[in-house]
């Protein structure tokens, strides 16, 4: 089995981060945000805010589908 590595800069530090159990959308995702880039933290930080608002208004929608096809 192969190992799949993305290298992330964060603040001009280098870190090689394992992707192992990742969907390949999750990958392609992963690299188009990071790959190639040095991020300061707080730009980071932001990215993941950003990313639990998404996850969050996808669970507010799911909810609302659910309850309308419950009833």
């Amino acid at each position: 089995m192969t190992q799949e590595f993305i290298e992330i800069k964060i603040s001009g530090r280098k870190f090689q981060i394992r992707l192992n159990g990742f969907t390949q959308e999750a990958i392609d995702e992963i690299k188009q945000t990071f790959e190639d880039q040095n991020l300061e933290l707080v730009e980071l930080l932001q990215s993941h805010l950003n990313k639990i608002q998404e996850y969050s208004l996808l669970n507010q929608h799911l909810k609302g589908i659910l309850q309308k096809i419950s009833q």
